[in-house]
């Protein structure tokens, strides 16, 4: 996950006061490299990122669900719980399901 904005504290309050997390990123912990750093010598850890439409922001960590013929590793299903805002209301609330492999 990768957060946007701090807000706070978030007591239950408005989405806006707390963490506004809206990307989940992909990383290739195997590497030697940590994201940013080429000095590291074996590329960059950081694969890909999936951005959650304007408005919308995880309220969880994603969960990840292995797939029935899913390979080690990439073979899973993660599943991202969001809510959508205008303003500081929540309108409503969405299950995304991302492809681990892709």
């Amino acid at each position: 996950i990768a957060p946007r904005t701090i807000g706070g504290p978030n007591d239950y309050g408005p989405p806006a006061e707390g963490i506004m997390i809206d990307r989940v990123v992909k990383l290739d912990l195997r590497r030697d490299a940590v994201a940013g750093d080429a000095s590291a010598g074996g590329g960059e850890a950081f694969l890909e990122a999936w951005t959650l439409p304007d408005g919308a922001w995880l309220v969880s960590e994603p969960t990840l669900v292995p797939k029935a013929d899913g390979r080690a590793g990439d073979g899973v299903w993660v599943l991202c719980v969001g809510t959508r805002t205008v303003g500081d209301e929540r309108v409503a609330s969405e299950l995304y399901v991302l492809d681990g492999e892709r």
